[in-house]
């Protein structure tokens, strides 16, 4: 570790803002990251970023199983009956620390020591030795046999109790989260036992790998050889990887059991294998700047590693809410598009007449030639169609609306209440490549039901995933019949005005009569006064009862293939004024395009208002934020990579 204090600021300034930003991250990732996450934000905040901005002495905690011997090691190491030893599991309930008069003194390195501490609990000096007995603070004594460079723990054992509820083990856990070594007691009942393997194997890895010392209750008549296999295994367990288990175990030493160790009349002795150094020597060899600046190091980089990891998932997350959004986009146009298929056509097509008679010439329009019978027929065209309306066999455009509108906002309300969307769309339609970059980088994350498929050469076909949207039912309390019959009266109320687009209409009308020529215009003055129906009388007849010349039947607004009226009324226009049929049909389908273009935002609101916003707008929420904490935590990712390989001497 070769940095100056500006440099290990700058580094611990931007661990501070990434563990910000990885906290913010976490409730982002799927199940099996978001705890890890958390312990990985924990660390650096209670272990690695505190020890960036001081020089103390190193945390070594004694840890083991229940009745393995734990309170007289660590006495034996302190120098002192400083923490009551007992046959009993369990026994230990609170943290005992054993510190060098001379740290004591300095309230400043006390202050940093026990500031790394959840309960952030100052500790108090220990009176009596059957105080770690009661759960409490931390409790400490004045050992002069213990280093100066080094804090001895002792902790409550973690496996006292069963899976479903260790008596000990978040005590237990408290102190190992932020120890910087341990001393690993185990016994030939526990050396193999997995569940013990596994505890502290996910504390000394829960980012990066600290060091561990080995010490080994067993029978005098174990050789060396049986201690060394044992021990071997346990290691294996705690460090799969040989070579960073080779890096990381301090040594291995045996304690032979003995009947005055266990009756306390005597201290344990501990031996090392052959070509091994004496415990206490091995403990005071410990450089806490050297052994600091190791765990740092390993901490830092597993965190950044990880930290590169969560950040592609959460990148994978923000899809998964930007493809919901715009499948609900897409489903709300349908819908919409499926609702204006219906237009109030006697309506529009009023106005046309309207305007069509109002267009024409002075003599046309006063009928100065139109022939007694003509007005007849229209008269009594007109009275028939009255007589029909106030019957009811011409249903009024509202009430089949109100039922197309009720049919499509059901099915609407059914595709957001499930767990996935399935919809189809052209393959051409631009608006829908960033619905399908997503889908296309999520069909195979495994994060849900993702799915893009052709369908045809023309349409592809698609299935997104519902994603956890917290404040997305977008609902007024009502029940759900209430409120789609609410809004099909709202939506009908909207439709029913059509007077907006007369000036459309007007136009139309004049572009149709702007391409006639004057033998158009000639032929047109001469039907007007032959005995035929006139075409006000046509319009009226068409729009009124839906009976199309042709026989077309209703189908897609915007394709308007076959709308009812579009091609009767093409092709009367072209018989009536000589005006080319296409041309007519042409404009006719720009008065009904108009109308919908007209309408369709406000049919859209509702069905967003009432079914789709709120989904819309949390998943809008979520990306906005995802994005906000992603882009911030990148920077710090590499701010904080450049500067741990200037403070560590690391390749960035």
């Amino acid at each position: 570790m070769h940095s100056n204090r500006q440099e290990n600021e700058q580094l611990r300034q931007s661990l501070i803002r990434l563990s910000s930003g990885l906290a913010e991250l976490a409730p982002a990732l799927p199940d099996s990251e978001r705890a890890v996450c958390d312990d990985v934000v924990s660390a650096l905040r209670r272990s690695v970023i505190p020890q960036l901005a001081a020089d103390f002495p190193l945390l070594v905690a004694v840890t083991g199983g229940g009745s393995s011997g734990k309170s007289t090691v660590f006495n034996a190491l302190a120098g002192a009956m400083v923490s009551a030893p007992s046959p009993r599991a369990g026994y230990t309930r609170r943290m005992v620390a054993a510190i060098h008069p001379k740290v004591v003194e300095d309230k400043r390195k006390m202050a940093l020591l026990f500031e790394r501490f959840r309960a952030n609990a100052r500790p108090r000096k220990l009176e009596r030795p059957d105080e770690p007995l009661q759960s409490g603070d931390p409790v400490y004594a004045e050992c002069p046999s213990v280093p100066e460079r080094l804090v001895l723990l002792d902790t409550p054992d973690f496996d006292t109790g069963t899976a479903e509820g260790f008596t000990n083990r978040d005590a237990a856990t408290e102190i190992l989260d932020v120890s910087d070594v341990f001393l690993y007691l185990v016994t030939n009942q526990t050396y193999n036992n997995k569940s013990a393997s596994d505890y502290i194997r996910a504390i000394l890895s829960k980012i990066g790998a600290r060091q561990v010392a080995l010490l080994y209750r067993c029978p005098p008549a174990f050789s060396d050889d049986d201690v060394r296999e044992h021990m071997q295994t346990t290691l294996s367990h705690l460090y799969p990887d040989p070579g960073v288990a080779a890096a990381r175990c301090i040594g291995i030493w045996r304690i032979d059991e003995s009947n005055e160790v266990a009756a306390g009349q005597t201290e344990p002795e501990f031996r090392p294998l052959a070509g091994g150094i004496p415990l206490r020597e091995a403990l005071g060899a410990l450089d806490p700047t050297v052994t600091r600046a190791a765990g740092m190091r390993s901490a830092i980089d597993d965190g950044l590693r990880r930290a590169r990891g969560w950040i592609a998932a959460a990148e994978s997350t923000t899809r998964t809410f930007a493809a919901y959004r715009d499948a609900l986009r897409f489903l709300t146009s349908v819908t919409c598009k499926q609702c204006l298929e219906m237009a109030p056509q006697r309506d529009i097509l009023r106005l046309f007449t309207e305007e069509w008679e109002a267009a024409q010439p002075w003599v046309v329009r006063h009928g100065h030639y139109l022939s007694r019978g003509t007005a007849k027929a229209l008269g009594a065209v007109r009275g028939w169609l009255g007589k029909k309306q106030e019957e009811g066999q011409v249903p009024s455009f509202a009430e089949t609306f109100r039922k197309t509108f009720l049919d499509e906002a059901r099915a609407l309300q059914k595709a957001v209440e499930s767990p996935a969307v399935r919809f189809d769309f052209p393959k051409d339609a631009r608006d829908m490549q960033p619905l399908v970059a997503a889908l296309k980088a999520l069909s195979g994350s495994g994060r849900g039901s993702y799915s893009l498929e052709d369908l045809d050469a023309k349409r592809k076909a698609a299935t997104v995933a519902r994603p956890a949207l917290s404040g997305a039912e977008g609902r007024d309390g009502r029940p759900a019949g209430e409120r789609l019959a609410r809004m099909a009266d709202q939506a009908a109320a909207v439709l029913g005005d059509t007077e907006a687009i007369r000036p459309e209409v007007r136009g139309l009308v004049r572009a149709i009569r702007q391409e006639m020529t004057n033998w158009q215009r000639a032929r047109e003055w001469f039907s007007a006064s032959l005995d035929t129906v006139a075409l006000s009388v046509a319009l009226t007849y068409v729009a009124s009862t839906g009976d199309a010349f042709t026989g077309g039947t209703l189908l897609s607004m915007f394709g308007l293939n076959d709308l009812v009226a579009v091609p009767a009324l093409g092709a009367f226009i072209a018989a009536h004024s000589t005006i080319d049929k296409a041309t007519a049909e042409r404009q006719l389908e720009k008065l009904f395009t108009t109308w919908a273009a007209r309408k369709a935002p406000a049919i859209r609101a509702i069905l967003e208002e009432g079914i789709t916003g709120a989904g819309i707008a949390a998943c809008d929420a979520e990306c906005k934020r995802l994005d906000s904490t992603l882009a911030g935590l990148k920077a710090d990712l590499d701010a904080a990579r450049t500067q741990s390989a200037t403070v560590f001497g690391t390749p960035p």
